[in-house]
């Protein structure tokens, strides 16, 4: 039973509960009793009552960033220009990078948790995101912080993947949809912090770098100022305590115009995309590969962290880089030390789209339970997302944790 499920079926049952207590139940029952509610739900009697007694939510986690339709294709190989060819198969998926890494948080963390989605919509009424918000709130994920700002459509990606090479071609449109605004952002927050009693604690905020730098970099310090606002206490820990997290996948800017910005920030997840894309300016033409025993050590993922982090200078926070089949490295920014996690290895590659999302929400999570351990958290997000680019669709990806605990 996935999170959705459970959350109906928890309603439902309070709602028996409720009848049953306004009149005397036709079978008998006393007044007041939950004999029936197993037929709802397949859970122990006690734990139903349990969930339904702790329906409210402990934390709250936002994401704020991007919600599309994606379209994808099979095709044997990659086409060449003015040719034609018939796709091997063809589906349509909700995607978004903010917006598939809320559906997998919120399968990871539960019913203890309220994972909400903050991003740019045309209007609720638009078929495509009816659609959307519908599923979203199936798989137990808050869409109440949604900005309808116009447009024509939600925006679209066609994705295209190469069977024998295993590389993906993406083409999007935002179709007249703006990005999140600033303001919206901060009124949403602001909300946030004022239903932290019946929607939990806010605990995390993630963002997906997708506007200008100085509008990313306004994001960032309002939140951390609205968590340390009329709090000295808390304006000292407020990093430790409610994490910032940023998401870097396109190089349209780069490492110097998103220094401020990384300095705000607690973890910062970047593409291979944007690290491939900036590694000659950040490592130079020249600059030699120093010998190291572990191999890892040489790799140009971790060679540009180290690099970025010399640019920059030390600051308190993890940076992820992720590298395909490579695996995930990582580097804590303010004492320097280095991890890595080797991909998991698997026998074919069904669908990698949205494998990097899954590492992300995977990585979060772990984060939240054993804060501070960088290297379970890489092995958590490598585990689900080796498992994600093995099947289509979402489901069951908690399983992919399985493995990482039983290691502990």
């Amino acid at each position: 039973m996935d999170f959705g499920e459970l959350l109906a079926s928890v309603n439902a049952a309070e709602s028996l509960a409720t009848a049953s207590r306004a009149s005397p139940s036709q079978t008998g029952s006393p007044r007041g009793s939950t004999a029936s509610l197993p037929i709802v739900c397949a859970l122990d009697g006690m734990e139903l009552l349990a969930l339904t007694k702790r329906r409210k939510p402990v934390e709250r986690i936002l994401l704020c960033g991007n919600l599309v339709m994606d379209h994808l294709f099979d095709v044997a190989s990659y086409p060449e220009e003015d040719t034609g060819q018939r796709a091997l198969a063809a589906r349509k998926a909700l995607g978004g990078h903010a917006g598939t890494t809320a559906r997998v948080l919120a399968q990871l963390r539960g019913i203890r948790t309220h994972v909400s989605l903050m991003g740019t919509v045309p209007t609720l009424e638009d078929p495509d995101t009816a659609s959307a918000v519908s599923q979203l709130k199936s798989e137990g994920v808050d869409t109440a912080l949604l900005e309808e700002v116009g447009g024509h459509a939600l925006p679209t990606s066609f994705i295209l993947s190469s069977q024998d090479t295993g590389a993906r071609t993406i083409v999007s449109t935002r179709h007249g949809v703006r990005e999140l605004g600033v303001e919206h952002f901060s009124k949403s927050v602001k909300r946030a912090f004022a239903e932290q009693e019946d929607l939990g604690k806010l605990c995390w905020c993630h963002l997906e770098s997708r506007q200008a730098p100085d509008q990313m970099l306004s994001m960032a310090e309002c939140w951390r100022r609205l968590c340390s606002e009329g709090n000295s206490s808390l304006a000292e820990s407020a990093r430790t305590l409610r994490p910032l997290s940023l998401e870097v996948a396109r190089p349209t800017y780069g490492p110097e115009a998103l220094m401020p910005l990384l300095r705000r920030c607690d973890y910062v997840f970047f593409s291979q995309e944007f690290m491939a894309g900036n590694q000659e300016s950040l490592l130079g033409k020249d600059e030699p590969v120093v010998v190291d025993k572990e191999e890892w050590k040489q790799k140009d993922a971790i060679r540009c962290l180290r690099a970025l982090r010399k640019k920059m200078g030390s600051t308190e926070a993890v940076w992820v880089c992720l590298w395909g089949k490579e695996g995930a490295f990582a580097l804590d920014v303010d004492n320097g030390n280095e991890y890595y996690e080797p991909a998991v290895e698997v026998e074919r590659v069904v669908e990698s789209a949205h494998a990097g999302d899954a590492f992300i929400a995977a990585f979060i999570h772990s984060t939240c339970r054993r804060p501070g351990d960088v290297a379970y958290a890489l092995r958590a997000g490598n585990a689900v997302a080796g498992r994600k680019v093995q099947q289509v669709g979402f489901g069951d990806l908690q399983k992919g944790l399985l493995g990482v605990d039983e290691e502990e």
